[in-house]
């Protein structure tokens, strides 16, 4: 059997609940989360397990770039001397890669700041 106090409570909260429920302070609750959210959306934010996924992918695929690159260097003409200079290039950030001795190897080796800028023409 229900205590008539707890009767008395529980009858006060459902009240009030359906009174803030039906109250403009509730349709503002609703519009303002509505607001949020679209503004949410708009700015494409990510949650925290979503970026790591995405940070683990980057690492693995700049492993395997590295790993490509080093392949690479070493099944050249003259690898193993490339090869250690294209390590150190390929570990840092924004680092000039190591030049052919062919003519247009510096357009290549060095592309527009403007990636639909063509390069210029080499021995004209």
């Amino acid at each position: 059997m229900v205590n008539p106090a707890q009767q008395l409570l529980a009858d006060a909260q459902s009240r009030i609940a359906e009174l803030l429920r039906a109250s403009p302070a509730a349709d503002l609750e609703r519009n303002l989360k509505a607001l949020l959210a679209q503004t949410f959306q708009k700015l494409e934010l990510v949650t925290r397990e979503e970026f790591e996924v995405e940070r683990e992918r980057l690492a693995r695929l700049q492993a395997r770039l590295e790993a490509l690159e080093r392949h690479l260097q070493d099944s050249a003409p003259g690898g193993a001397a490339m090869g250690a200079a294209s390590a150190t290039a390929a570990s840092a950030p924004g680092a000039p890669t190591p030049t052919a001795s062919h003519p247009g190897a510096d357009a290549a080796a060095h592309p527009p700041a403007n990636p639909y800028q063509v390069p210029p023409a080499s021995g004209r």
